[in-house]
């Protein structure tokens, strides 16, 4: 009798007191909208966040248009930190101690914060190396050409004096778009392989993985099928994979989906490789996102804001 009330009482608790659900849960939202013109990155800096803008007309600048500025937003304050004169396409950034790196096309940037009024220090690339995303680890920045398909490493250990750094080819990946850094490990975003040989159904959005810095070899750590074969599901298909950046701890990844009619946030397990949906919304076109102080900043570029959430 005993066994057949503890059993019924076990029975009872699991309609009352539910397991957990993995429903997902929207996280709390604002936007910034202050001053912002096609932002397609934003990167923490003392205690705030540098967002990066091409001011420009249409999406991507006219060769004539040198628009471009960054902003600096803190405790709910915006200004113009770097006004526009020469920035002209600013898109990755890295930032090490008071000194900010800016991908600007062919060009690198090298700002001095505490001077920002400066004239910045300029690495040119060859053509036709179009630069579009920074990350740094230790002493050594990492910028990538997604036009060509290549990774370069500079020493930025005296970062105050870059006029005679060179870049070093490090890695060829095709599209790269972003990248993430962390714990010697290196995450990497590209778009689905689309040539001509390629079959529709076997395109994959791919997240790579490069485990040692020092001897560059990319493995497909996230790899999923654009297409499902559900005609239901495959009408908001996943295009690409934008920016990424990884969790405080190390332990996820956070990563920007481009989908046919919505954007999204997902979140990515890297014990389990788990991945989920944290936020979606119609026409939100991410880029290249950061997370600090417990919070998610996503430059949505065609909306010109930057969207935060609290997670």
């Amino acid at each position: 009798m005993k066994k057949l009330l503890l059993s019924f009482l076990l029975v009872a608790c699991c309609f009352i007191f539910p397991f957990p659900s993995h429903a997902a849960v929207m996280p709390d939202t604002s936007e910034i909208r202050d001053g912002i013109r096609f932002s397609e990155c934003v990167r923490p800096y003392d205690g705030g966040v540098l967002i990066a803008n091409y001011g420009s007309q249409h999406k991507m600048p006219g060769i004539d248009e040198i628009k471009g500025y960054i902003l600096y937003r803190k405790n709910g304050q915006t200004k113009t930190l770097i006004p526009p004169g020469v920035l002209h396409y600013p898109s990755g950034m890295a930032v090490k101690d008071d000194y900010l790196f800016v991908c600007d096309g062919d060009h690198l940037r090298v700002y001095n914060l505490q001077q920002p009024e400066k004239a910045p220090q300029t690495i040119t690339f060859p053509k036709p190396y179009w630069l579009k995303a920074a990350a740094i680890d230790g002493n050594t920045l990492y910028v990538s050409s997604d036009n060509v398909g290549q990774i370069f490493t500079l020493d930025i250990t005296h970062p105050e004096n870059m006029n005679r750094v060179q870049p070093k080819k490090w890695f060829e990946l095709q599209g790269v778009k972003c990248m993430a850094v962390g714990n010697g490990v290196m995450y990497i975003t590209a778009p689905p392989e689309n040539g001509p040989d390629t079959e529709e159904a076997d395109m994959e959005n791919v997240i790579y993985r490069v485990t040692d810095l020092h001897h560059p070899q990319a493995e497909k750590f996230i790899s999923k099928k654009v297409y499902s074969g559900n005609p239901a599901a495959d009408k908001n298909v996943s295009v690409y994979y934008e920016g990424i950046t990884l969790s405080e701890d190390n332990y996820a990844l956070y990563v920007a989906d481009h989908r046919v009619k919505t954007g999204a946030i997902l979140v990515v397990d890297i014990g389990t490789k788990e991945m989920r949906t944290i936020y979606e919304a119609e026409g939100l076109d991410p880029a290249d996102l950061t997370l600090t102080d417990k919070a998610l900043f996503i430059p949505d570029m065609k909306n010109h804001r930057v969207l935060k959430l609290e997670l």
